[in-house]
């Protein structure tokens, strides 16, 4: 019988009867180029099935068909031999058995804690102490909340009335000002999810992202003055701090801004269920009004905002967020820029140039602390075209405001 007759009626494959031949389980008679196998192959053949069923290795499959074929089945040598290889796979079962069942412990223990995790009861808002930084954005006052509704020192509901007729509302825990709400777009499209993020991008462009803002989180670090308010300047609302999370001081109220507010409520709602941090401000509205007082911000992180407010606005975003922060408070930005010979520079390009941030930080009298980059990487699939197929950086400043900084228009 040949090979492939011999294979087909064992149900094997050819290529695992080759290999059997090779390493010396099967020992087929050769004429010419050909192999030709008996009853007693097929015999042969059923028994590595059989051993390998049973976990045997390779190694020990070879010895018993050798001392098979040496003694045969029905010898005390043979039978011995075996017993001892089916008492120590009995043992190593037993033994995995044990590791299985350990396992399957740990890993009950570990659901219930994650249960447990994601059926947390509560709800954030706007804390009470974080309601004296607040100031309309259209005359500069204090935005005097009218009415409100309060869980565990946080308003949940409310509504806020300036005297010059600014209004706007508390829902869910978040502040909203309805005439700025609308779902988030980019590149002609609605945003994509973290979750359509991850499907298209390498694992290496993800680590790329991560040791950016690994870098940021280490200049934070670096920030050795309280910081009761902290902001965060992203295109995508709270990518920054799901890394920080763990990091963010006690004190510290994060604030989190976007207009769209299906993004920001299920951001929301994640914090509720996982963190531990309970002082977020979260703010639906654009950042050219924002409702914070001059000067009440401690540190602003910008992880690459500055370039999509001016590809969607064409302003500069520091403009409106600089007077916020207070004098010699802290900036910590990044900004991606890709390797492009001045030849190919073009139109849609702009933003993505080395010293694209660190122009915009000198222009509005930022001191420039510190600045490192970080790269290459490649991105798949960007949703800017511009950037496919080339090598992409990360620049990352530290700046500083001065005392008496001027604030200029955008360049």
């Amino acid at each position: 019988m040949r090979i492939g007759a011999f294979s087909k009626k064992h149900q094997v494959t050819q290529d695992a009867v080759r290999f059997y031949l090779e390493k010396g389980l099967l020992v087929a008679h050769k004429r010419g180029e050909q192999y030709y196998f008996t009853s007693s192959d097929g015999e042969d053949l059923e028994t590595i099935k059989m051993l390998k069923g049973l976990q045997f290795s390779l190694s020990a499959i070879l010895e018993l068909m050798t001392l098979k074929r040496l003694s045969g089945e029905d010898s005390a040598l043979y039978r011995q031999k075996y017993l001892r290889h089916l008492r120590a796979q009995q043992e190593e079962a037993f033994a995995m058995r044990k590791k299985a069942e350990s396992l399957e412990r740990i890993l009950h223990e570990r659901i219930d804690e994650v249960e447990k995790e994601e059926k947390k009861d509560r709800v954030l808002g706007i804390p009470l102490e974080a309601l004296s930084i607040l100031a309309c954005p259209a005359c500069g006052e204090k935005l005097p909340l009218k009415r409100g509704d309060l869980v565990d020192h946080m308003v949940v509901e409310g509504d806020f009335l300036c005297g010059c007729g600014y209004v706007a509302k508390v829902s869910a825990g978040v502040f909203v000002y309805e005439p700025s709400v609308r779902t988030k777009m980019n590149c002609g499209r609605k945003m994509q999810t973290k979750e359509e993020f991850l499907q298209k991008s390498s694992h290496t462009y993800i680590n790329h992202l991560y040791q950016t803002m690994g870098l940021m989180m280490e200049r934070i670090e670096e920030v050795k003055k309280p910081l009761p308010y902290m902001m965060e300047l992203n295109n995508c609302v709270g990518f920054f701090l799901q890394q920080y999370l763990k990091e963010l001081r006690e004190e510290t109220t994060y604030i989190l801004v976007d207009y769209d507010l299906e993004r920001i409520l299920q951001l929301k709602r994640n914090l509720e269920c996982y963190a531990k941090h309970e002082k977020f401000l979260f703010l639906c509205c654009d950042y050219d009004q924002l409702p914070l007082k001059n000067q009440s911000v401690d540190l602003v992180v910008d992880f690459g905002m500055v370039r999509n407010f001016e590809k969607e606005t064409g302003k500069c975003l520091l403009t409106p967020v600089l007077p916020l922060l207070k004098e010699e408070g802290d900036y910590v930005g990044a900004s991606l820029y890709a390797e492009v010979k001045k030849s190919e520079l073009r139109p849609e390009g702009k933003g993505y140039e080395e010293n694209y941030l660190s122009e915009k930080m000198k222009a509005q009298g930022l001191q420039r602390i510190k600045e490192s980059a970080l790269g290459p990487a490649y991105q798949e699939n960007p949703e800017d075209a511009f950037l496919s197929g080339k090598p992409l950086y990360q620049k990352v400043v530290h700046g500083r405001k001065s005392k008496r900084s001027v604030v200029l228009e955008a360049i």
